[in-house]
């Protein structure tokens, strides 16, 4: 498999509230590569993003669970997007073999899963 792509939500910015941007299914999209995960956003086609993570940006991934889906957030070093980068999920356990399958164990964050 070359890549894999999941339809969910996304939250970007600064912090987790005042100065972040969050959109909701099914308006963002996750593609997993090997070498690379893509962040891509379009509301209707009046609003599009895309943000991009080298694997070699990526320290660490968490699934944490929130109220009413799983949220998968990434902490990375590239300088040139937001620091904070949640992709909600609703088929997290899918997406979570996906990512591992595409080699991203080493920075998958086991302890702070919080539930299957």
């Amino acid at each position: 498999m070359d890549n894999y792509m999941q339809r969910g939500g996304l939250k970007w910015g600064d912090d987790l509230f005042l100065n972040s941007i969050n959109v909701t299914y099914p308006f963002a999209k996750i593609e997993v590569f090997p070498n690379k995960i893509m962040f891509k956003v379009n509301v209707l086609g009046v609003y599009r993003k895309e943000i991009n993570l080298d694997k070699s940006d990526i320290i660490k991934i968490k699934l944490k669970r929130y109220v009413l889906n799983k949220g998968f957030l990434f902490s990375h070093n590239n300088l040139k997007t937001a620091p904070i980068l949640i992709f909600w999920s609703f088929a997290s356990k899918e997406l979570m073999e996906n990512l591992i399958n595409m080699g991203y164990e080493d920075v998958i964050d086991t302890k702070q899963m919080g539930g299957g």
